[in-house]
């Protein structure tokens, strides 16, 4: 199973999609902008919940554009320490990492438990889906740190 794209690929990737980003980010920024000065001239109240949600989504999207491109920029700096890596743990390594990856565990049960709660507590359908999404991904991160505890560890 391949776990990380291969050097060529990873650099189109983010090459190309922080370009991308950063583009639909700006659309993203204008559109609330006009979105919001229409939004303060309707009258009809169901007109305006109908732009309501749309300018929600819009947010969404803005938001998560930037917190995209915040990750591609962090990718592009582990690219950097992936070549520094050892293929082989010590020891003395392998119980550093075993124990590291215990705190994680703990940390992604909670992080998942938190996400769910919060789920419950949520009556905005457009910030639920993302956080339910988070909570799906904690959980994967549970399983994932499970597997390398009990396979590699």
């Amino acid at each position: 199973m391949k776990l990380v794209a291969d050097k060529d690929s990873r650099e189109f990737y983010l090459g190309e999609s922080t370009k991308r980003i950063r583009e639909v980010a700006g659309i993203e920024e204008v559109t609330i902008s006009q979105y919001l000065n229409s939004y303060g001239r309707i009258k009809d109240v169901e007109v305006a919940k109908m732009l309501f949600s749309v300018i929600v989504d819009t947010i969404v999207h803005r938001e998560n554009m930037k917190a995209v491109k915040r990750v591609l920029n962090e990718l592009i700096k582990l690219e950097k320490t992936l070549q520094e890596k050892k293929r082989v743990l010590s020891e003395k390594d392998a119980e550093e990492m075993k124990k590291a990856i215990e705190k994680h565990l703990r940390i992604e049960k909670y992080m998942a438990s938190f996400y769910r709660e919060l789920s419950e507590d949520l009556n905005q359908p457009e910030v639920l889906r993302d956080i339910r999404i988070f909570q799906a991904n904690e959980e994967l991160h549970h399983k994932i740190l499970e597997n390398l505890l009990k396979y590699y560890l």
